[in-house]
């Protein structure tokens, strides 16, 4: 695997208060270059004034403060302002191979369990300016690689409906999810990694026979990422099979309402609806 550019985002970390004052990020990649600028608020938890400039071939084609659906811009953290673990908050690279590059600006909306989005500025069809495409990545974060060695790059995440869907968010597990930028349009490609997928299986597989004794919702976590990865392989008759088998053991009993064969039930359906083992 030939990593392109990394971009590991710890979320659910609280932002300290910083000092007041501007900061100013820059990235380039070809004939693109772009430019955020920011002023840190007083209390040091908030920005406002941002701005994001990009010129490409020395032509200015975007000049103005960003929006997001996500959240009010100003209580935006651009991840650059969260600390160096966070990386920076633009990336100018070429997600869709197609030659040209995009600019990547990422922010999270804080708070305990939420959220990375990242937003995309892709070349207008006329040339004239650029078009912006968003994703919320949510707490997982992506890793940008080149996951095939195809010279393209995919984002690396996990599918974050599984937080809190059979247990509390901290026994919660997340099974790979896998996007690639396609002109404009963000697409789940995590079936065409069948490798990979199998590997995380087998992890979560390993992780639940150490907890498969547990009754206080850590096995149901884990089990239903396992569980995700199997059915995405095609393997949900089995997986089902091996469950029931579970539960006809004593096994699979977390606290509260759902264990045992209606965790099972509503697991099932829970996969089909995300559309894993179709």
């Amino acid at each position: 695997m030939r990593a392109l550019a990394v971009l590991a985002v710890a979320l659910g970390a609280v932002l300290a208060p910083a000092v007041a004052g501007a900061a100013t990020e820059t990235a380039q990649g070809g004939e693109v270059q772009a430019t955020l600028r920011y002023q840190r608020t007083h209390d040091g938890y908030g920005f406002r004034a941002l701005h994001l400039t990009i010129a490409r071939a020395g032509a200015t084609l975007y000049d103005r403060a960003p929006t997001s659906k996500a959240c009010r811009m100003p209580y935006c953290l651009p991840v650059g302002a969260l600390g160096p673990a966070a990386g920076a908050s633009l990336r100018v690279v070429d997600l869709d191979g197609d030659g040209e590059p995009e600019v990547t600006f990422d922010y999270s909306t804080g708070g305990a369990h939420c959220c990375l989005w990242m937003q995309v500025f892709r070349l207008a069809a006329d040339g004239r300016g650029y078009v912006r495409t968003e994703h919320d990545f949510a707490d997982p974060g992506y890793v940008l690689a080149d996951l095939d060695g195809d010279g393209r790059p995919e984002l690396r995440s996990s599918d974050a409906a599984f937080a809190y869907a059979f247990t509390a968010f901290a026994y919660s597990a997340f099974p790979l999810q896998i996007w690639r930028f396609d002109h404009g349009t963000f697409r789940d490609v995590t079936a065409t990694f069948p490798k990979l997928v199998a590997a995380e299986s087998a992890r979560f597989a390993r992780r639940y026979r150490r907890l498969r004794s547990r009754r206080d919702g850590q096995e149901l976590g884990v089990v239903a990422a396992w569980a995700a990865d199997e059915y995405r392989l095609g393997h949900r008759t089995a997986m089902l099979r091996r469950l029931r088998s579970e539960v006809r053991s004593g096994r699979l009993r977390g606290p509260g309402r759902l264990h045992g064969m209606a965790y099972v039930h509503d697991l099932d359906s829970f996969l089909r609806h995300r559309g894993y083992g179709r």
